[in-house]
């Protein structure tokens, strides 16, 4: 086994530890000799570890402590809800929560995104957006698996948050997109029945842009309400393949 992926393996099983609790917020992560000890590695890959660990925001080292476990839920960012719910077998609750939590900013983000473009849309490059779409049709077409045809779906979201040209709102979707990609029931909870709905509603929106539509304030309305309900759809999906597969990893 390569040292890298020693690495990796047992800074995973130190972040699923710290995600159950097993290390409290606060408290101290193993030392380096113990780590060394437990897992039967040199004093120098279990360094690399909780370098790693730290890296991800999940500890911090303390001069003359060793690496204190941080407050997750306090502390944490973006990339550590992307940890949490890498190892949500072991809360599910929690990533129930932090899964709707994300879903509810990449909506955010998406219809702001949108109303940027629609109240101008021809001062907007549509051609991206026409791009992605017809990808994600042609994924559509031919029965592509779940995840494909979210991250071709992701594809369509950028485009709009990239015309809209607000730097922070990209780099929260191109976040909010590295967490849904990693996680298998995500995709699935996306489409339980096949992506024509989601293929109907990209397709309304792409094409309105690129034929410079501008749509009433009443239509812009209706598709915040109508990508809002989809994406609690798929929160509760989600919900229900987390709890009816316990023990199961999510990640690929």
């Amino acid at each position: 086994m390569r040292e890298p992926t020693i690495v990796t393996d047992v800074a995973d099983t130190l972040a699923g530890r710290i995600v159950a609790g097993t290390y409290p917020a606060g408290g101290l992560a193993p030392s380096v000799r113990q780590l060394a000890e437990e897992f039967s590695v040199n004093r120098a890959t279990a360094q690399l570890v909780l370098v790693r660990l730290e890296a991800a925001r999940l500890v911090e080292a303390r001069r003359g402590r060793g690496f204190v476990v941080r407050d997750l839920r306090r502390d944490g960012g973006l990339d550590v809800c992307r940890v949490m719910l890498r190892h949500a077998r072991l809360l599910p609750d929690t990533a129930v929560g932090l899964f709707s939590g994300v879903l509810e900013l990449y909506h955010d983000v998406l219809t702001r995104s949108a109303r940027v473009v629609a109240a101008h849309p021809a001062r907007h490059d549509h051609r991206p957006a026409v791009a992605a779409l017809g990808a994600f049709e042609e994924l559509s077409a031919v029965g592509a698996a779940p995840g494909a045809l979210l991250r071709a779906e992701l594809d369509i979201a950028r485009a709009f948050a990239a015309a809209a040209a607000r730097p922070v709102r990209i780099a929260l979707l191109n976040s909010v997109a590295e967490i849904l990609l990693d996680l298998p029931e995500a995709a699935a909870a996306h489409y339980p029945a096949g992506p024509t709905g989601h293929v109907l509603l990209w397709r309304t929106l792409v094409t309105g842009w690129a034929g410079g539509v501008v749509p009433t304030a009443a239509e812009l309305d209706l598709l915040d309400d109508v990508l809002e309900l989809r994406l609690r759809q798929v929160g509760d999906r989600f919900a229900r393949l987390l709890r009816g597969s316990p023990g199961a990893a999510l990640r690929a």
